[in-house]
């Protein structure tokens, strides 16, 4: 997307929230879609809280498109 803002002409890769359901009613080949969003949150375990400046909000469909291998820290509980 381009937009203008007086003299100021951005480019973002951003589009409206509703994209992804249209595309996937009208275009029989769309299996599936996501929408993401980062944007700032306080985590919890219950017990710690901190600000994350680059927190990843996204549907539930996130983990049906992309995977990834996942790396644990040290307060994940062991594996069974």
């Amino acid at each position: 997307m381009e937009f203008s803002q007086g003299a100021t002409v951005s480019k973002t890769a951003l589009t409206g929230t509703r994209v992804g359901p249209r595309f996937k009613q009208i275009f029989p080949g769309i299996e599936d879609f996501t929408r993401t969003y980062v944007g700032r949150t306080i985590v919890s375990n219950g017990v710690t809280h901190f600000g994350e400046d680059n927190f990843l909000y996204a549907d539930s469909s996130f983990f049906r498109i992309f995977s990834f291998r996942w790396s644990k820290g040290p307060q994940c509980p062991p594996e069974p």
